[in-house]
């Protein structure tokens, strides 16, 4: 039987602890196995579609624990942290994504060396850590400093909901005795809500001063 020559992977490989020595084709359904040497010696045949998505990474020698820690460089999957790195290359790159027309859908896109989540741990962990012991991982997200520009370290920071609202393309900048902030931020000074606040100064057509002056009783 004339065996497929398999793309992917290649003899001497390494996936996890695992080192590809040899391939076959079964009989049925054409599926591809790869024969493995484990790094303790122990030779074992692996599915290739468990070998390429990570499944198998060592025989039985191994702990799920031991494996996880040896085998991972950087051990944050599924944390908050690593979705909200999943997240961000969603709304820039995937089209079936409701927020990716305010996103991709505009041109904004993840710089190149992002796309490596190690690099956006390097890059982000720190200063993540920091905004999350002062304000709570709840109130923590990454920000463009700039809403045109692209996720990229001098462009992202994280931020709390409040300057996240803050920072919204449609938000509306209020200046008064030479002071401008936006709507938000004003609701938050006169401690009432932001949509009563747009109410007055939106749908009521007042000034800020107006605001200010007469409320609470409008």
């Amino acid at each position: 039987m004339n065996i497929r020559k398999a793309p992917f992977p290649k003899i001497g490989m390494k996936f996890g602890f695992l080192t590809v020595i040899s391939s076959k084709e079964t009989k049925k359904n054409n599926l591809y196995f790869w024969k493995c040497k484990c790094k303790c010696g122990t030779i074992l045949t692996v599915w290739n579609h468990n070998l390429l998505n990570g499944n198998t990474k060592a025989c039985r020698c191994v702990t799920r624990k031991h494996l996880k820690e040896k085998c991972f460089k950087h051990g944050m999957s599924h944390t908050k942290f690593w979705n909200v790195w999943c997240e961000i290359r969603r709304r820039c790159y995937n089209k079936n994504t409701r927020s990716y027309k305010d996103y991709g859908g505009r041109g904004i896109n993840v710089c190149e060396k992002w796309l490596k989540f190690e690099n956006f741990y390097k890059d982000m962990y720190k200063d993540y850590e920091k905004h999350i012991k002062q304000f709570g991982k709840k109130n923590t997200s990454i920000e463009r400093i700039n809403n045109e520009g692209n996720y990229k370290k001098n462009n992202c920071k994280w931020a709390t909901q409040l300057e996240q609202a803050n920072n919204k393309r449609n938000n509306l900048l209020i200046t008064y005795n030479k002071k401008t902030m936006s709507l938000s931020q004003w609701a938050n000074s006169l401690k009432i809500k932001s949509s009563t606040l747009r109410y007055f100064i939106v749908d009521k057509k007042l000034s800020i001063e107006q605001v200010i002056v007469n409320f609470p009783i409008l």
